[in-house]
């Protein structure tokens, strides 16, 4: 996973993390959990290749979708061609800007598309969690929403927290997406922009409270 966040910038931006409800850097949030680690970042080719010869696959082409124009995500998608032509696969990632990507969604003629998402800090913010499906394919599984809801019921903080470990262990064993890492992308301002600095937790910038001074 090094290589996939080391493409976005140096290290200090960046962290491997196998929690889904963490970045594991700095302070652990409330319900940051390591004990996927062990499946995580296995850096194993070898075995990728046993399981690869072991399934199915066939040498049909595997269509990766990465953009080309978006700073935080294009460097992944050569990386992820590479490891994959690695592992086995018959691999085509034609260049492609984000609009296009986009609205290619709802077509069948892809099967892996580079992107990133906001980092939740518990189940009752996971999105992922509510659909029980991914919006971009068939893939369904009604155990997550009946997880959260558990999740959301259980009054025992001990007990909500084992729940927490099932929920990320379930998500590493059916893998609605591949967590590689958590990243920080750095916002610039003037100095006569105030209120942004204090906004170090945030996901992306908000404008509230955001002022002009000279």
């Amino acid at each position: 996973m090094a290589d996939f966040m080391g493409s976005l910038g140096p290290q200090e931006l960046w962290s491997l993390c196998s929690a889904v409800y963490g970045k594991c850097k700095g302070a652990p949030w409330k319900w940051e959990t390591r004990i996927a680690d062990p499946l995580y970042d296995q850096r194993d080719i070898a075995k990728a290749k046993r399981l690869l010869a072991e399934s199915t696959y066939d040498g049909e082409v595997v269509h990766i979708m990465a953009p080309t124009d978006f700073a935080t995500i294009t460097p992944h998608g050569p990386v992820l061609k590479a490891v994959m032509e690695e592992m086995g696969f018959n691999v085509e990632m034609p260049a492609i800007n984000w609009s296009n990507l986009v609205s290619r969604f709802g077509n069948k003629d892809w099967d892996i598309f580079t992107s990133w998402t906001w980092l939740p800090a518990s189940p009752f913010f996971d999105g992922s969690l509510d659909l029980g499906a991914s919006w971009l394919t068939d893939w369904e599984d009604r155990s997550f929403p009946e997880m959260k809801a558990r999740f959301l019921r259980e009054p025992d903080p001990d007990i909500q927290r084992q729940i927490v470990d099932e929920i990320q262990l379930y998500y590493y064993e059916q893998l609605p997406f591949i967590p590689l890492g958590w990243f920080a992308a750095p916002d610039g301002y003037r100095k006569t922009v105030h209120g942004l600095g204090e906004q170090a937790n945030a996901n992306r910038p908000y404008y509230a409270n955001v002022w002009l001074e000279k």
